[in-house]
């Protein structure tokens, strides 16, 4: 759970504890440094993310010679949307830039996983995708995989407000922001929305330590208790 007490840490509407944080907190200790790098490679090497339900396999989609971007679908209505400054129209101009900018590109287009389960609709559901029937370059992912899977075979990931974007940044991907999530505005994604409050370049440990272990609180089942995020991911590990 990440604590905030001003609002939403994806509320790019106002200024959170963790934008306040990144735009006018120290810099990181060398020990604070190692400490989010080694993490940072522990969730990367274990391969670990929010949709740990997901199967790990290797994917074979699209043409093996030709280069792979992602684009992310979140789920309709969602709050980080609206909180994330973006709409409906969004995901839509998102997708229509990619198929016009990267005709030479295998487009993945991973479906949110509550729209592949049913229940709740997603911004990419098969009604707005029924045109890309007629185009030969996009793939619908409309089933529940491993981020890291996708990230195996992808030069790009393009997101609107998804967390999953700042997952694809911790394995090394370029991503490009179509809203404001979290990790947006800090010189680390390629951004179409500008916040002014956000103009201090930070780094991906920066913006890792006060997410994931200063704002953040963990609880390990098998002990009935709090944890540090080191013994979390040995917990993740062990059960999976």
């Amino acid at each position: 759970m990440i604590l905030d007490d001003s609002t939403s840490y994806y509320d790019a509407t106002k200024p959170s504890r963790l934008e306040r944080l990144l735009q006018s907190g120290p810099e990181l200790s060398e020990q604070q440094v190692k400490r989010a790098e080694a993490l940072r490679s522990m969730i990367v090497d274990h391969r670990i993310s929010k949709y740990n339900h997901a199967p790990d396999a290797p994917l074979t989609i699209g043409s093996s010679q030709r280069p792979k971007i992602l684009l992310l679908d979140q789920r309709r209505g969602d709050q980080s949307v609206i909180s994330g400054m973006a709409d409906e129209a969004v995901f839509r101009k998102m997708l229509q830039e990619a198929i016009h900018d990267y005709p030479g590109h295998d487009i993945l287009l991973k479906q949110h996983p509550d729209a592949i389960t049913g229940g709740k609709g997603s911004y990419f559901d098969n009604q707005s995708l029924a045109f890309i029937k007629n185009v030969d370059n996009v793939f619908l992912i409309d089933f529940d995989i491993n981020p890291h899977a996708l990230f195996d075979i992808v030069e790009e990931v393009h997101v609107v407000s998804s967390g999953m974007g700042f997952e694809a940044l911790m394995a090394g991907k370029k991503v490009h922001c179509h809203g404001m999530p979290f990790y947006a505005g800090w010189g680390l994604t390629d951004d179409r929305i500008h916040l002014n409050r956000r103009s201090r370049n930070r780094s991906l440990s920066d913006v890792f330590h006060y997410a994931y272990i200063d704002l953040s609180r963990y609880y390990n089942p098998d002990l009935g208790r709090a944890c540090e995020l080191e013994e979390l991911i040995d917990y993740i590990v062990k059960h999976r």
